[in-house]
């Protein structure tokens, strides 16, 4: 009975620890950096580009901004505009706080983070000289220690230590390559077994001219088995007189050469793994790159149907290393599957028209995808989109073939989503598009079932000299498609077609203008916007669909884009505008936009920047200070009578008082008859959990006090309007606000 207890503890504790974790997501905020201008290095013999690098974040209420590198503190100031800039030249000079001799030392990742009081989730950014084959390797020095000199610090000890290790593994162990070859990143005193070096190594054997059929990683394995030749002396150009010079240095520290540990930077290599059968199958994984998921070259699947799967982990920082695959591959591919993986590795025989045709008539069926097969397409379509030769028909055929993935089996569609980050990489595609649409000067118009896109140069021809800052969906007497939709630009000056619209959102001018002039050496500056007719291709909200006496109202998706790439922190929001087609009353509407590399249990859905603004003439308005995908959250009561529903709430109360009741009796009644300090811990505990349970019923029901502090607010606020587009007035206390980099 004893033990049953101490399980059904452990079990409500995790549920709370869950339900806690579930709250806190929507405190969860984003800074980003991106890098703005170059400024050109010669100092290794060629030309290498440092970046400098901008501070981004969806919110302003933070003092204080702080610079990383890899975990190193390399900036800490205030909220100006020098604050929220990084130059990585600055880096290199000896008055910097943090010195880097030289520019290979200075890849990484970068970020920047504030004293914001809420958790903030950091996007990266990566620095790296592709011109350079860099690894990260690991070894263990058993006959080392840091010293026992009292009068130095950890950190001194370290410090020092590293600079040592630096010194003698440039000249001794890596002295076969050219300098600088290698950079130490941190010591761990590892307790009676010596001390743990990581290090970076920098290859510059091969400068010759790429071969075409090469790829970045299969160059990075080529240059990695020779690191690894030499240091085993299995290849004929090693130097016996380094080479023995080399194994006293490793003899001296206690190093194993053959324990030495590389790591490829770049991605995973092509790897092969066995499944128990008679005989053994073999299965062959592809090269991958850090961060990206693959299917084997077999196209297997396991016995219940579902894909089989492997992902590429790690970093840049600690190096790529294969993860463990997601089942046996136990079961053949399917014709389907076969004809698609042969048609994926074919990539680039045929002309495009030809190739783009097999593949629609291999998908016409929807129905018959699986997720193994919407990863083969999905990584065609990522081919495709980033051939810069595309036509306009073969970018409404790309289009297509993801407009049909919104029609295949849902229980493949959700699984698709979670496995395999169907919408990162549809939306990879969709990106890419853009991007070779504003290169080129083209415009994208395209209608299918379940998706809109169009783009519109912003700048209009004289004598108008108008600018285009929004787009609007015209309804249409069919309402369950989106193919015969049409398009409508908003100019600055002109009225809003609210009543005939589906949605639509309106940029700040200034922010067009700008961009207008930052394009204007390169391309005409295109407004871009995708519609989704729902969720189909995005992952649900888990936050919101917790309450589970709500559901969520299917809405459109709209994703809104401009030349130059992403703006946040704008002075004059973006207004987004979705038709409310819904009689039936909607409680608490929620706008939340989706960022595909935030990987919460949310499914990437945040509210940090975006705001309800009611409703007026039949629409849901937000306001959001950023570019991103939007949508509006519709929570309809499964439970339409309000009588019943008040009976409901209720009932519960009374289910969960009495439960309470049962549970502290049981617990005491043990506790005082059998005066065990066992039963004493469980009594406390049991009491512990009456007041959890009780704080958390009020959370998750309708009287919460944060609830009702909302609904206080909600009604204190004017009711907005849908007016034509003008930049928000802002009374002197608001100017007087902090303001940052937008």
């Amino acid at each position: 009975m004893l033990l049953t207890r101490y399980k059904f503890s452990a079990w409500v504790h995790g549920l709370i620890a869950c339900l806690i974790a579930i709250i806190n997501i929507e405190n969860v905020e984003t800074t980003e950096i991106t890098n703005s201008t170059w400024v050109l290095d010669t100092s290794l013999g060629f030309e290498v580009n440092l970046p400098t690098l901008t501070c981004r974040a969806k919110y302003t209420e933070y003092k204080e901004v702080k610079w990383y590198k890899d975990y190193v503190l390399l900036k800490q100031g205030g909220v100006s505009l020098s604050d929220h800039i990084l130059a990585l030249v600055d880096l290199l000079e000896n008055s910097s706080s943090v010195y880097f001799e030289n520019p290979l030392q200075l890849q990484g990742y970068y970020w920047c983070e504030t004293d914001y009081i809420n958790a903030s989730s950091v996007h990266r950014f990566l620095f790296r000289i592709t011109e350079v084959k860099t690894f990260v390797g690991k070894l263990l020095a058993t006959q080392d220690s840091l010293g026992d000199d009292e009068e130095l610090s950890m950190k001194e000890k370290i410090s020092i230590k590293k600079s040592i290790y630096e010194y003698e593994m440039q000249q001794v162990l890596f002295g076969f390559l050219p300098e600088p070859n290698t950079f130490v990143t941190d010591i761990i005193v590892r307790r009676r077994k010596g001390l743990e070096v990581w290090f970076y190594i920098y290859v510059r054997k091969l400068f010759e001219p790429r071969v075409p059929y090469k790829s970045d990683i299969i160059e990075d394995e080529d240059e990695l088995h020779y690191l690894n030749d030499y240091l085993n002396n299995e290849t004929t150009t090693v130097d016996q007189d380094h080479y023995q010079q080399l194994l006293d240095w490793t003899k001296f520290r206690g190093i194993n050469i053959r324990s030495i540990e590389i790591r490829s930077t770049v991605g995973c290599y092509q790897d092969v793994t066995l499944v128990p059968a008679e005989p053994p199958i073999e299965i062959t994984w592809p090269y991958a790159n850090i961060g990206e998921i693959v299917i084997p070259d077999e196209a297997c699947s396991s016995k219940n149907g579902l894909a089989v799967t492997r992902y590429c982990a790690g970093s840049f920082y600690n190096g790529a290393r294969w993860g463990n695959p997601t089942g046996k591959c136990n079961m053949p591919p399917s014709k389907l599957t076969l004809q698609l993986k042969n048609l994926y590795n074919k990539f680039g025989d045929d002309p495009k028209p030809i190739y783009i045709k097999k593949l629609q008539d291999l998908t016409n069926n929807p129905l018959q995808l699986t997720v193994t097969d919407m990863h083969i397409v999905t990584d065609i379509l990522t081919e495709l989109s980033e051939v810069p030769e595309l036509t306009s028909d073969e970018i409404d055929e790309a289009f297509t073939m993801i407009d049909r993935m919104a029609e295949t089996n849902v229980s493949e569609l959700v699984s698709a989503k979670g496995t395999i980050k169907l919408t990162s990489r549809l939306l990879t595609v969709i990106d890419n598009v853009f991007r070779l649409a504003s290169a080129r000067n083209k415009e994208v118009k395209v209608a299918k079932k379940h998706l809109l896109v169009e783009t519109k140069y912003t700048k209009m021809n004289a004598p108008s000299n108008d600018h285009i800052i929004g787009i609007a969906v015209i309804n249409s007497g069919n309402k369950n498609t989106l193919e015969d939709k049409k398009t409508e630009f908003l100019l600055s000056s002109s009225s809003i077609p609210k009543h005939e619209s589906l949605a639509y959102f309106l940029l700040p001018p200034e922010l067009v203008i700008k961009r207008e002039k930052e394009t204007a050496e390169k391309y005409d500056c295109q407004i871009n916007v995708v519609l989704f007719e729902n969720w189909y291709l995005f992952p649900k909200p888990i936050e919101i669909l917790y309450k589970r006496n709500y559901k969520i109202v299917p809405t459109p998706v709209m994703y809104v884009s401009l030349s130059g790439g992403s703006a946040w922190n704008l002075t004059s929001p973006v207004h987004l505008y979705f038709k409310n087609e819904h009689d039936r009353k909607i409680e608490n509407p929620i706008c939340v936009h989706y960022d595909p590399r935030v990987d919460y249990d949310d499914g990437g859905w945040g509210t940090e920047g975006c705001e309800y603004g009611g409703i007026k003439d039949g629409f849901h308005i937000c306001r959001c200070s950023h570019l991103s995908i939007f949508a509006v959250i519709l929570k309809d009561f499964l439970i339409g009578d309000s009588i019943y529903k008040e009976s409901v709430v209720k009932f519960r109360v009374a289910v969960t008082i009495f439960f309470f009741f049962v549970m502290s009796w049981l617990f005491g009644f043990f506790a005082l008859n059998e005066k065990s300090k066992e039963l004493r811990i469980l009594f406390s505990i049991s009491i512990t959990l009456t007041a959890y349970y009780i704080t958390l019923f009020f959370v998750f029901h309708e009287f919460s006090f944060w609830e009702m502090c909302r609904k206080w607010k909600k009604n204190k606020e004017p009711v907005s309007e849908v007016v034509k587009y003008t930049p928000e007035k802002r009374n002197e206390e608001q100017n007087t606000e902090q303001k940052t980099v937008g």
